[in-house]
């Protein structure tokens, strides 16, 4: 008895240090910790909030991680966070996290040119940058993945109106761009596609236009048809007093009538009236 409560000992202490040597080198991939290291360099609450491992023993809540031998950050999620204060700092080249298949960037208000190295995460399959203010060319290869249904990319909002779909280092000279509302896939440049997210075109689409024509067309319509009904209720009004008039008119003559055929006679009238009365 006292061998066998031995070994399980000996066991318990090996099978401690195999998980401790286990969860020591299963550290973060190092690539990964670098790009997550300049995320919180550059937002300091990131890192003042978020300490030790990017995935060990738990992941930070604002990154999602595979748990392979070697952990990888798979998802970076910061939509509408707290933690980035400065609005107007670049963000940082993090594309050293290859691993990396979905990006959540949105509600942050960014101001800033669109960062190109957006187009260099290989297995990225969620790129959502909604509601910033966002400026410049976005890689046209971002474009080619979400017409190949690769990419689900979402480039909304009001403040990201200043895109489009370049290779160069500007937008040319085409003028009125416009913001989509989905991810779907078009032709930039046209004005008739649906881009994802962004409508690069000369010409708005036509649910933007109904959207924009609608609340013209009801600020008119409304005043025009109460002062239609207005105008109804004041005829109806002068018509029944007409009406009432006209009738009191007529039964007045009417009374008139009756009073004149009612009229008492003497007995001189009636007897020239009618000669063989006589006069009693």
């Amino acid at each position: 008895m006292k061998n066998t409560k031995v070994n399980l000992i000996h066991f318990l202490s090996a099978l401690s240090i195999s998980s401790l040597l286990l969860t020591v080198s299963a550290l973060t991939d190092s690539t990964d910790v670098e790009a997550i290291n300049l995320l919180k360099t550059t937002f300091p609450l990131l890192g003042l909030l978020s300490t030790g491992d990017p995935c060990l023993p738990s992941p930070y809540l604002w990154v999602k991680c595979s748990f392979h031998f070697t952990p990888r950050v798979t998802a970076l999620n910061l939509h509408d966070s707290l933690l980035i204060t400065d609005r107007t700092l670049p963000l940082p080249d993090f594309s050293a996290m290859d691993a990396l298949e979905i990006i959540d960037l949105s509600d942050n208000v960014l101001q800033q040119e669109f960062p190109d190295f957006l187009a260099n995460f290989p297995k990225l399959k969620v790129l959502n940058l909604a509601n910033n203010f966002l400026f410049g060319t976005v890689p046209t290869s971002l474009r080619d993945k979400s017409k190949a249904n690769t990419l689900k990319l979402t480039l909304t909002g009001i403040g990201m109106t200043k895109l489009c779909f370049s290779d160069g280092d500007s937008c040319g000279t085409k003028t009125g761009t416009g913001t989509g509302t989905g991810t779907g896939t078009g032709t930039p440049g046209t004005g008739s596609g649906s881009s994802p997210g962004i409508n690069t075109g000369s010409s708005p689409k036509p649910t933007e236009s109904r959207n924009k024509t609608l609340p013209i067309a009801l600020g008119v319509g409304i005043p025009v048809f109460v002062i239609f009904w207005a105008i109804v209720d004041v005829l109806a009004i002068d018509h029944q007093k007409r009406k009432a008039a006209m009738a009191a008119a007529a039964a007045q003559g009417q009374t008139n009538e009756i009073s004149g055929l009612a009229m008492p006679v003497d007995v001189d009238t009636e007897q020239q009236m009618h000669p063989t009365v006589k006069a009693t």
